[in-house]
């Protein structure tokens, strides 16, 4: 588990491969993109000093769903393999438990983004069969998610 060094604009992650290995940030921050150097590339989160990523591949086994790309003039990461992480599991409990509530922060987040969406398709049905007009607050919300979907999926905004 020795720590690795990496430049601004280094791939330490690439979206699709299959790797069993995820990071600990000890210096430095990185960018999570989908599709990175492509026309479509899309940020989906910047992490920094302490956080993990790539856990989702080496605990689940399944192809990168993003790439990270270092964004700051350097980085410095501790890199796990799988061996690494069953160890760090036997002899180190509290980083575990801070992999295990940076997970469930994000897993807080997307399900309370989820839940809102959810509101506000609730709200533009419940709009739609009663004929009234749609309030401001619901209006911002479509637009806030729709924009959300977009940068997401790549896909381009129609008219309103």
């Amino acid at each position: 588990m020795d720590s690795m060094m990496f430049k601004r604009g280094d791939v330490v992650v690439r979206q699709g491969a299959r790797e069993n290995w995820m990071y600990q940030i000890l210096s430095g921050s990185i960018g999570i993109y989908k599709d990175y150097g492509s026309a479509g590339e899309r940020k989906l989160a910047e992490l920094g000093v302490g956080d993990f990523f790539g856990e989702m591949e080496l605990i689940e086994d399944t192809p990168r769903s993003a790439s990270g790309v270092v964004i700051s003039e350097e980085a410095e990461l501790r890199q796990y393999s799988e061996d690494n992480y069953l160890d760090l599991i036997e002899k180190n409990p509290v980083q575990v438990y801070l992999i295990m509530k940076q997970l469930t922060e994000r897993l807080r987040k997307t399900t309370h983004d989820f839940m809102e969406a959810c509101k506000t398709i609730h709200g533009v049905l419940k709009t739609a069969s009663s004929h009234e007009e749609p309030s401001r607050e619901l209006l911002e919300n479509v637009r806030k998610f729709s924009g959300i979907y977009q940068e997401i999926s790549g896909e381009k905004g129609g008219k309103e």
